[in-house]
């Protein structure tokens, strides 16, 4: 049997009042309609638009997130730091710019999302390999 995604319904609660000479209100009644938002959000994250290289250590990174109700934030690490290194939960947005760690190779980066229940998404990673930038040199010729 599956879970249970969210849990919604209606809860009415009555109240009757009685002053200090012992006289009774009627009954006063007000109803709420509740969601409970159990599941986290899901998400990717591409980097420099899913390219295999770059050149630079700024990229842009293209990010997609959905969830039952909102994603409401979403925060950032390089893989590389390790388990430490996150940003600070900023709002959810589909592109951000992002410094990739400095040197040549492969880099990693890992975002989470988090919706507005505050449920956490499990970490989504994409990976871009950074190139030493090509010169060409052509020889001079004087005539």
């Amino acid at each position: 049997m599956g879970s249970i995604a969210t849990i919604t319904g209606a809860q009415t609660v009555e109240a009757h009042f009685r002053d200090c000479s012992g006289n009774s209100s009627g009954t006063i009644s007000d109803t709420i309609i509740y969601i409970l938002d159990t599941l986290a959000p899901t998400g990717t994250i591409k980097i420099n638009n899913d390219a295999e290289t770059t050149s630079s250590i700024t990229a842009t990174l293209v990010l997609s997130a959905t969830d039952d109700n909102d994603v409401c934030f979403m925060q950032f690490r390089n893989r590389q730091n390790g388990d430490v290194g996150w940003t600070a939960w900023e709002p959810y947005a589909t592109n951000r710019l992002w410094t990739l760690e400095s040197g040549l190779g492969q880099k990693w980066v890992q975002t989470r999302f988090r919706d507005c229940a505050g449920n956490d998404s499990t970490i989504a990673e994409d990976s871009i390999i950074v190139l030493d930038t090509i010169k060409v040199y052509l020889p001079l010729v004087l005539r």
